[in-house]
């Protein structure tokens, strides 16, 4: 594809009424007059021409993200009016505003029901390990209203997926500040493909948070169903259970900016 839009044909062979291709070839070009053409070569020139595209074998994980509820809530929570729940795993970072309208008073509860699948690729897959085993590289945060600081916070461990054995964990988390404190009800898969996976046409960036990991573009998916355990995970939480066949069936991959829109939002 040229910069203009212009998928590159090449050479093709013209078939003949018997069904054999004629002796003659010719070059054609084929014009994509639509902006899909142009947006794939501008972030092919953004970033397939980075570092990380550059590297041709790399390990694929998957990252699966699935966030329940908060529980037990302090008598803060139910004073605000806007809360925004934010979080850092390896560098994989979104916010996202959650609905009050839907907290359960009498049960101390407000609902999150989200799930994001993520693809990331590394060359360093030692170094990822010891970034599992490092608290400060997971972490949650609780945001009141229009507040700049975090009203509550918690790290997590996820030093268990160092181990090949584990590809999922639940957890049942304290999240406090200094006057808010709630538990917060979330599942984390992590799985690393045992083959490598050709990059070299991948484009990807760096998360740019010391972490020697890459995220390929919005637009990259593979036809892998989720891993049995996976589909588990999601069905035994409760507030997940209704929308478990939409989720396995329409789990997408997208970009932060494009969370309000294209999420997953049940």
């Amino acid at each position: 594809i040229t910069e203009d839009g212009v998928a590159k044909a090449g050479n093709t062979r013209k078939i003949g009424k018997k069904g054999l291709p004629d002796s003659d070839i010719k070059d054609q070009d084929s014009t994509l007059n639509n902006s899909d053409a142009k947006e794939a070569f501008s972030l092919y020139k953004t970033l397939g021409s980075s570092p990380a595209s550059q590297q041709k074998l790399m390990s694929r994980y998957k990252f699966l993200i699935v966030l329940s509820e908060l529980v037990e809530l302090s008598k803060e929570f139910t004073q605000i009016k806007k809360l925004t729940l934010a979080y850092n795993f390896l560098g994989l970072e979104a916010k996202m505003n959650l609905d009050l309208s839907k907290r359960k008073a009498n049960q101390l509860c407000i609902p999150i029901n989200k799930v994001r699948l993520y693809y990331v690729f590394s060359d360093q897959v030692p170094a990822v390990n010891e970034c599992l085993r490092q608290k400060d590289k997971a972490k949650i945060e609780l945001f009141f209203d229009n507040h700049k600081e975090p009203a509550a916070i918690t790290m997590l461990d996820l030093s268990d997926f160092c181990s090949s054995m584990v590809t999922q964990k639940k957890f049942y988390f304290n999240c406090t500040g200094a006057n808010a404190m709630c538990f917060i009800k979330l599942a984390i898969g992590i799985k690393r493909e045992e083959k490598s996976v050709d990059t070299s046409r991948i484009p990807m960036k760096d998360v740019k948070s010391g972490i020697p990991i890459y995220v390929p573009s919005v637009h990259y998916y593979t036809c892998e169903p989720l891993l049995d355990e996976w589909v588990d995970l999601i069905s035994d939480f409760e507030q997940l259970q209704c929308y478990a066949s939409l989720i396995i069936t329409c789990l997408l991959y997208t970009s932060d900016a494009a969370d309000e829109q294209r999420g997953v939002d049940c």
